[in-house]
């Protein structure tokens, strides 16, 4: 037998606009706007912005009303699957956020840190975010957005002397965004363009 592999299986792989993406950039690329051309985006608003894009937008407050959402999405999706195509949170962090005030409401506390013993509240919080996103994730596509954050780093360069660059990441970062790994099958960075 030669180089020549034997045929694979069949791997199934995800059309793009059933693919669940996390896209960061700075303020005003176009995040938003590239998604609301979808067929019948719905835009779960989470901080100001997405006032002239088009497709439904829920501007969403609290995780209480991030929570409902999801709800009446499932109602929609059982009587009208062809509806909402997928969903765009917009941004990320502000819904994790939500998500943390509601459980130091829960809890009376005014920090995270401070619910439960050593890491208690941080685990409440990634366990609640994860229960509602994935019961989102199984229905629609999502289409998280964050902003970008420059972050500097060392490298040798040719002559051998260490240079200092920088390089553009997502702002949801750390333990937080390991949340989004397991969901996410594309993650983009979007920037402005600028023409004369």
């Amino acid at each position: 037998m030669g180089i020549i592999p034997e045929p694979q299986d069949d791997i199934y792989i995800p059309r793009f606009e059933d693919m669940t993406m996390l896209v960061y950039g700075e303020q005003n690329a176009g995040k938003t706007s590239f998604f609301s051309g979808e067929p019948d985006p719905l835009i779960c608003a989470v901080e100001p912005g997405s006032d002239f894009v088009n497709g439904r937008v829920v501007n969403i407050k609290n995780w209480q009303q991030f929570c409902e959402m999801v709800t009446d999405i499932y109602e929609i999706k059982k009587s009208a699957p062809e509806k909402i195509s997928s969903v765009v949170i917009d941004i990320v962090d502000g819904l994790y956020t939500y998500c943390e005030d509601h459980v130091c409401r829960l809890h009376g506390v005014n920090t995270v840190k401070d619910v439960g013993g050593y890491g208690a509240g941080h685990a409440e919080v990634k366990k609640l975010f994860t229960q509602w996103l994935t019961s989102l994730y199984h229905i629609v596509p999502i289409r998280f957005i964050t902003h970008q954050t420059d972050e500097e780093y060392e490298t040798k360069g040719e002559s051998g002397l260490i240079e200092k660059r920088m390089k553009k990441t997502s702002q949801f970062a750390g333990k937080k965004a390991e949340l989004l790994r397991g969901w996410c099958q594309l993650v983009g960075h979007m920037s402005v363009s600028y023409t004369h």
